[in-house]
């Protein structure tokens, strides 16, 4: 077991989301997770708006909290989220008051912090999700040399969350989040490269279930990570309301080959084809034709 040095800082984003910071955060850290919370400094001006700015550092340094201190914390964490989802009910019901409770949450709940723990406490730093459900979607692509598609993707989620805002539209109320891997070789990761050595950006949007025009919002987003990126979702989430999904996903180059070499492997071991009881993956693996009246909203969930 080894020890994680976990550090929390809220740069602006302004001065931090350049293509240069960012890389060179990602080299010199064993993992990084980058959050903006919308509207997080008050207001309808993204000008002095902050990230959230996760890092964690492998080290030998003994842990800052005893097991008994870290139990609790999870226990306040728990507490925290379940609250929290009642208080969200007021933006699902009242959208306007999205930019003033967002940036209530923001100031109260988040401060800069640097702890030592234990590698599984540092990486599962985060307890109670589960306790606000959500509607959320995520596209990863491949990362460019310099970093500046990861910074262009957040860009086009702040830009339209403030987009909107001006037009008295408030679809986003919770965090925008990436985070950056290695590549997969599993056939169907959406982080799947041939390079072992490549790196992918995994970005996501959520919202408190319920909140109106979430889904025209993220069809939105995906639509522009897969034209401008080549992005590919994250199968578990939201993404069959992506304008075409379907078809795009098994036109990007090299798709219908690696879906191939999964069907080889799956005939093997799934011979009587249960993993194809949904037709969404169907219509993409195989390239079958989704069934009559199909509802891409309502299967995503909306």
């Amino acid at each position: 077991m080894y020890n994680l040095r976990m550090t929390d800082t809220f740069p602006l984003v302004s001065e931090w989301l350049k293509p240069a910071t960012l890389k060179a955060a990602v080299l010199e850290s064993n993992s990084l997770e980058v959050f903006y919370w919308p509207f997080n400094t008050g207001g309808l001006s993204k000008t002095t708006d902050k990230l959230w700015v996760k890092q964690w550092v492998k080290t030998a340094d003994i842990a800052t909290e005893s097991e008994a201190c870290v139990r609790a914390e999870r226990l306040d964490q728990e507490l925290q989220l379940t609250f929290s989802d009642k208080l969200y009910d007021i933006v699902t019901c009242h959208p306007p008051c999205t930019p003033h409770f967002c940036h209530l949450l923001f100031k109260t709940g988040l401060k800069p912090a640097t702890n030592v723990l234990p590698a599984p406490e540092a990486i599962h730093y985060q307890y109670g999700i589960d306790n606000i459900p959500c509607y959320d979607l995520e596209f990863a692509f491949k990362v460019n040399a310099d970093f500046s598609n990861v910074v262009e993707g957040l860009h086009m989620v702040i830009d339209k969350i403030y987009d909107d805002a001006g037009k008295g539209k408030y679809p986003f109320n919770l965090p925008a989040e990436f985070r950056i891997c290695k590549a997969s070789q599993a056939f169907l990761s959406p982080g799947y490269d041939t390079d072992p050595n490549a790196l992918y950006c995994f970005l996501e949007v959520l919202s408190i279930k319920g909140t109106g025009g979430y889904d025209a919002f993220s069809a939105e987003l995906g639509d522009a990570w897969m034209k401008r990126f080549g992005g590919r979702p994250h199968w578990a989430k939201m993404w069959e309301h992506v304008p075409d999904v379907h078809a795009r996903l098994r036109a990007q180059p090299g798709n219908v080959e690696r879906f191939a070499k999964f069907e080889n492997v799956r005939k093997k071991y799934d011979p009587k084809e249960i993993f194809f009881g949904n037709a969404s993956l169907r219509a993409v693996i195989r390239g079958e034709k989704l069934p009559a009246g199909f509802n891409g909203k309502a299967v995503a969930g909306f």
